[in-house]
């Protein structure tokens, strides 16, 4: 079992071995001396044993100020060190975590809010090393502003990304979120770069009023969980 979190300025990772009992010392993700910038996705573990998390930037600063690439922090030695592996065609900084999802045989799908807001999905198939067929995966739907991009992956050739998105221009990133965002699953098979992106039947507004962050902190964990039972239950092949 792996823990990562923020702490402050920097970010650490630990892991224990006797299903969360105890855990070791946490070893750093992040730079530390970043000054902010902190927050990151969730951790994910391949089968191979090899640990991800995702990030909207390697490092935040100044606050506000423009950031480098969207990055996947890759460990192979159970935490203890880890390499950053930047996806060339981002832009980092933007206010959503990233997501990553994990196919069977080790291939990463890298669901992400870009620097200008429209979500994308990147894929690897060397831990991060090199990145392909990234895309605007809400283009053709028209989605011009995201948040809370969701990845999770199965089979080689299975992926899917969901997040809220709108497409109504936003204009100002900052809060409150505007009450035209609906959650928009995504599917995306490989090799084909083919996606189809549409909106979940009946889908609900993802705010109405000014959000507090209490209220974006829920929405995130709420928005996780529908996003991955939505996949679960889809049917159709994907490829």
């Amino acid at each position: 079992v792996y823990y990562c979190s923020q702490s402050v300025v920097g970010a650490f990772c630990s892991r224990s071995d006797d299903g969360g009992a105890t855990f070791g010392i946490g070893y750093p993700v992040k730079n530390p001396e970043c000054a902010v910038g902190a927050l990151h996705g969730h951790v994910k573990v391949a089968y191979d044993g090899t640990v991800y998390v995702p990030d909207a930037s390697q490092c935040l600063q100044p606050l506000g100020g423009s950031a480098e690439k969207v990055v996947a922090f890759v460990s192979g030695d159970a935490g203890q060190t880890w390499a950053v592996r930047p996806v060339p065609a981002s832009t980092g900084g933007a206010a959503s975590d990233p997501s990553i999802g994990l196919a069977t045989d080790g291939t990463v799908y890298l669901c992400y809010e870009n620097g200008d807001s429209r979500v994308h999905v990147a894929v690897s198939h060397d831990k991060g090393l090199t990145w392909e067929n990234d895309q605007d995966i809400g283009a053709a739907a028209g989605i011009v502003y995201s948040r809370f991009p969701q990845a999770i992956a199965g089979d080689p050739d299975r992926a899917a990304c969901a997040f809220l998105g709108t497409s109504t221009s936003a204009g100002d990133p900052s809060w409150p979120m505007p009450s035209s965002f609906r959650s928009w699953p995504a599917q995306k098979p490989r090799p084909a770069p083919v996606i189809t992106t549409q909106r979940t039947p009946s889908s609900a507004a993802a705010a109405s009023s000014p959000a507090s962050s209490s209220r974006c902190s829920a929405a995130v964990k709420l928005f996780s969980a529908c996003g991955r039972f939505r996949v679960k239950v889809r049917t159709g092949p994907w490829s």
